[in-house]
């Protein structure tokens, strides 16, 4: 090893499948880029007496901050820690705040704060060169994806990451989907004994579902309930940590993770990224693959479905304020959509599959897997580079329907294949059906969530102080508005979206106003 590597620190945030001394020797040989070849989804703070870098891995799907100050860059692992550190007050970026409204999360790699933004993916930064910026060796989409790629293969490298981080004691999240039973399977073919929790009601499908699985293979479950009390209590810290980036609905990955209670030296297994092996439509079957076509106008139709706000034009026109109503009418919406399908592959699936991981992952699963890194150590396999790149090149075929994850479980663990799926409430298939869109019954029961929102966003605790706290985002929207919306979900439960994002931006007014900002 020469001098370079011998006196560092290493500050990491997120998941790396390396150990400190191990990225310090990579550091040591490679310098910067030796570290951005390690495995995982991670933002790595290297400092030594001559230098200092952020190291982003190429997925760059761990949040982390920064904003360009004085010839210098400020950073740190939330906006309000660099808001601080910068001697920034608060500035509403409405671009993103557009975004969240209408997408349910922030598109591209801004932050509510309009001078604050995230740390690109693949990205090594020279802090003491603060104006030099280069990529390491490129994002997920800039590298080709393998013509020959293998659901075998992929099967492979999928286990290989699962036994690695299963090595002692392990858990794992488990819902009543194949993403959490794929990992199960792999576990289980190990020879591994997670403890296994989920989170739900006694009735959730969820629950249900794993209370079966964990009752079939002999594993202790733990039940997970959530409250709308747990979402009063933690909302503040949330908000703090996520930069308000994560609308109240989204809330239950920091409650869950918290109840669980687990050591740091327990890993906890999650799904995330395992809807990049299953395509968009999956629900509707294999014919939905004459849908690939080469033309850019369906997938502008696509978004402009996915991407609406939870406001009528009236409400918008006449409740919002007027810098956050100009991002959501029809032609700035629809320019977005153009800017954010740019980059993206011609034909549909492609597309949507880009887009899931360049968009979604990034932008909305990120910021869930910093709420689990508040009280646990997440893996997740589905974020093995090896494996999205094997996954990428297999055809639609083995993606829609959740293919490849039920040939993952048939082959690992076959006997999981003969308990119901949430998603198409009967047991899986080796191979999914032509079509398959209409859900049946489990006993007799439709499915059931694990969070009721429309009913808890109608809890007398939640609505009192949505009630309460509202008046403090007049920046936002007027009060009228507001308090219309809440007495009209109160009434029929039709307004989640909308008092979901109110919440988040009440505990973010408090956020702002406790840091003095």
């Amino acid at each position: 090893m020469n001098k370079r590597g011998l006196d560092i620190d290493i500050e990491v945030h997120g998941s790396c499948s390396s150990t400190r001394e191990e990225m310090a020797k990579a550091f040591a040989s490679s310098g910067p880029k030796g570290i951005s070849e390690l495995g995982g989804e991670f933002v790595a703070v290297v400092r030594s007496k001559d230098e200092e870098w952020i190291i982003s891995s190429p997925g760059g799907i761990f949040p982390y901050f920064y904003t360009r100050r004085d010839g210098g860059i400020v950073h740190g692992k939330t906006v309000f820690e660099v808001m601080k550190r910068a001697g920034y007050s608060w500035s509403w970026n409405w671009s993103a705040l557009g975004d969240l409204l209408a997408a349910d999360y922030i598109i591209g790699g801004g932050t509510l704060h309009s001078m604050i933004e995230r740390v690109p993916p693949g990205c090594i930064l020279d802090l003491r060169s603060p104006g030099k910026e280069i990529r390491a060796h490129g994002t997920w989409c800039d590298s080709p994806s393998r013509k020959h790629a293998s659901p075998s293969v992929a099967l492979d490298i999928f286990n290989e990451e699962v036994r690695r981080n299963a090595a002692g004691r392990c858990a794992l999240s488990l819902s009543g989907g194949l993403d959490s039973r794929a990992i199960l399977s792999s576990l289980l073919r190990f020879g591994a004994r997670p403890l296994l929790y989920t989170m739900g009601d006694a009735m959730s499908t969820d629950v249900r579902i794993a209370r079966e699985i964990s009752d079939m293979i002999g594993l202790d479950l733990e039940e997970i309930r959530l409250s709308p009390d747990d979402y009063l209590e933690d909302g503040e810290r949330i908000v703090e940590l996520t930069g308000g980036a994560k609308t109240a609905r989204h809330w239950h990955t920091y409650i869950f993770a918290k109840r669980t209670g687990l050591p740091r030296d327990v890993p906890l297994f999650v799904g995330s990224n395992g809807g990049f092996a299953r395509d968009t439509f999956m629900d509707y079957g294999m014919f939905v693959r004459f849908l690939n076509l080469p033309a850019r106008s369906l997938q502008t139709v696509y978004w402009k479905w996915k991407t609406k706000p939870p406001f009528s034009r009236r409400e918008i026109s006449t409740g919002l304020t007027q810098e956050l109503a100009r991002e959501l009418e029809p032609s700035t919406r629809k320019k977005g959509m153009e800017e954010m399908t740019a980059g993206s592959p011609k034909r549909l699936l492609d597309a949507l599959q880009h887009q899931f991981y360049t968009l979604r992952l990034r932008n909305f699963i990120g910021y869930g897997l910093q709420m689990y890194s508040e009280h646990v150590a997440w893996c997740s396999p589905f974020l093995s580079k090896k494996w999205i790149s094997e996954v990428r090149g297999l055809p639609h075929s083995w993606m829609l329907g959740s293919n490849w994850h039920r040939y993952c479980i048939h082959s690992n663990y076959p006997k999981l294949m003969e308990v119901v799926e949430t998603n198409y409430l009967e047991p899986p298939a080796s191979r999914a059906p032509f079509v398959y869109r209409k859900p049946r019954l489990i006993k007799g029961l439709p499915r059931v969530p694990y969070v009721d929102y429309s009913k808890w966003f109608a809890d007398s605790a939640m609505h009192e102080y949505l009630r309460e706290e509202i008046r403090n985002i007049d920046d936002l929207m007027d009060e009228k508005l507001a308090t219309a919306l809440l007495d009209e979900h109160y009434r029929r439960r039709n307004r989640t979206q909308a008092l979901s994002w109110m919440l988040c931006m009440c505990f973010l007014k408090k956020v702002i106003a406790a840091k003095g900002a």
